[in-house]
């Protein structure tokens, strides 16, 4: 099911709480699937993703771009829930946690999943990436490249794609320019 095709109700409903699922591995679509049968409002974000794919054929070896719809977040889904709904979701078999939110939250958390939809539709037409949240005093770790497995403190960014990373190895710092637009940084508690 494409992002296009897909039209939210994003909207606030009575007795109903709209709450991030965190889905078992894989399963985001099973509990869209699992929501829509139920007639349970929700909401999956998707986001066009490419990779190369390599093909080996007698002697010569292709490679060629391949484009797929994944979730924005993935292992994440949102439904506007009521306790009845909570336990009907369980029996899903697909939920891992229901983040709740407070009653109050609500329309912060509306007006986030509506600025997620006009991302999600802006995406199709330009490229989005989704990075987690990185603010000067942040710890992290670096989870890809030549710096892998090294934890460090977020220190200063520089450009739109470059961070400064003071890395703690063996007592000394190490200051080193990271493009997260090539590397994964992973936020530590």
């Amino acid at each position: 099911m494409s992002s296009s095709t897909y039209s939210p109700q994003l909207q606030l409903f009575p007795q109903r709480h709209w709450t991030p699922v965190y889905s078992r591995a894989l399963h985001e679509y099973r509990l869209q699937k699992f929501f829509s049968a139920h007639a349970i409002p929700h909401y999956l974000p998707l986001l066009k993703r490419s990779s190369y794919k390599t093909v080996r054929s007698a002697n010569r070896t292709y490679q060629y771009l391949q484009e797929r719809i994944r979730p924005m977040f993935p292992g994440y889904i949102f439904a506007a829930l009521s306790k009845d709904d909570e336990a009907l979701a369980w029996r899903s078999k697909s939920v891992v946690r229901l983040l709740h939110q407070d009653a109050d939250k609500q329309d912060c958390l509306l007006q986030e999943l509506l600025l997620i939809r006009r991302l999600e539709l802006a995406a199709q037409t330009e490229k989005l990436e989704v990075l987690p949240e990185l603010v000067p005093g942040k710890k992290v770790m670096i989870a890809a490249g030549p710096w892998e497995g090294i934890y460090g403190v977020l220190q200063e960014r520089r450009k739109e794609h470059h961070f400064i990373v003071n890395l703690h190895i063996m007592g000394q710092a190490i200051a080193t320019e990271i493009d997260v637009s090539q590397l994964q940084l992973l936020e530590v508690s």
